[in-house]
């Protein structure tokens, strides 16, 4: 029996990976931050990154993000 933690996936993944995994436009992503659902990200010069566990998270849950 495995008893260890599963381990978090932290690396940082673009909006292109984001809108291509999760079928969503980038309008959409840009929206639900504007609106307080989905958080800002992490500037890396002019390309824009988000943690991939904390993406899979709120899309697994849904967090607020219809209406």
């Amino acid at each position: 029996m495995n008893t260890q933690p599963h381990p978090t996936d932290d690396r940082l993944v673009s909006l292109r990976e984001i809108t291509t995994r999760y079928r969503v436009s980038r309008a959409t992503i840009y929206s639900w931050i504007s609106q307080g659902k989905f958080p800002a990200p992490t500037k890396m010069g002019r390309s824009s990154r988000w943690p991939k566990s904390v993406v899979d998270e709120i899309m697994r849950t849904g967090v607020s993000l219809e209406g």
